[in-house]
């Protein structure tokens, strides 16, 4: 893997971040806060970690990296990635397995609202 310098990410609480990008599963977040771009990963212990803050060319080229060298972890069954492809279920990262993309169709299936109720009279 890349030799990427993490830091601990401490989010200003008076700064919104925006989410641009995600990677297959999630696993890194392309982020942008306070005029600054960075990338996001998950911390075992809880919270995240933050790399490549700066300019949004600094934070790109670490994005481009660990998400090329990322995928190419990932080995996919062309089932899977059919699957993937097609899912557009409103999840914020496409499903990892054909079984995964049925149970996010059904959950949100069963979850969708309905019509609205009629109003009393």
């Amino acid at each position: 893997m890349a030799d990427i310098e993490w830091e601990i990410y401490r989010r200003p609480e008076t700064e919104p971040i925006r989410i641009a990008d995600t990677s297959c599963c999630g696993a890194y977040e392309f982020a942008s806060q306070g005029g600054q771009y960075l990338v996001l990963r998950r911390r075992p212990g809880g919270g995240y970690e933050e790399a490549g803050r700066g300019l949004h060319r600094q934070a790109q080229a670490v994005w481009d990296l660990l998400v090329t060298e990322h995928s190419g972890s990932h080995r996919r069954s062309p089932d899977e990635i059919n699957a993937a492809a097609v899912y557009r279920g409103g999840a914020d990262r496409a499903p990892a397995s054909v079984q995964e993309a049925a149970q996010h169709q059904e959950l949100n299936r069963q979850t969708r609202p309905g019509p609205a109720p009629e109003a009393a009279p």
